[in-house]
């Protein structure tokens, strides 16, 4: 249909990303015979996590930037908590995750733990919020 996507992910080190086009094996899968695209991400290392983005129907001009997320002004791993912002044609998104209970800094604003929360400002600056808890 002429649509594009993007997938943007947050470096660390040893990480390598494999991407291409295969075929789904499956009683259950209507996409044979028409291969499929496939990204496979995989880091070298004790305990990792990782943070990704899909933009569907992105022309190229998003951009997604990692937020910083802390604690008492010490930085925390992604497992803790993580933050996107994330600019596209359409608005601004922050995206919050933090799978953590207790509460953390992410850019500049102090969240409770235990949730995710996604705010989307329009061109207008219309702003929509909405949370849901880890459970």
């Amino acid at each position: 249909d002429g649509s594009t996507s993007s997938l943007w992910l947050a470096g660390a080190p040893d990480t390598s990303v494999i991407s291409g086009l295969g075929h789904i094996v499956g009683a259950d899968q209507d996409n044979a015979p028409d291969p499929v695209s496939a990204v496979i991400v995989r880091r070298e290392a004790e305990a990792t996590a990782f943070v990704a983005a899909l933009l569907p129907g992105d022309d190229g001009t998003a951009s997604v930037t990692l937020l910083p997320a802390t604690r008492a002004d010490t930085a925390v791993p992604a497992s803790v908590a993580v933050g996107l912002k994330i600019v596209t044609t359409r608005g601004t998104y922050e995206v919050l995750v933090l799978p953590d209970a207790a509460p953390s800094d992410i850019g500049g604003r102090e969240v409770a733990g235990g949730q995710i929360v996604v705010t989307f400002t329009d061109s207008a600056g219309s702003t929509q919020t909405e949370q849901t808890p880890l459970t």
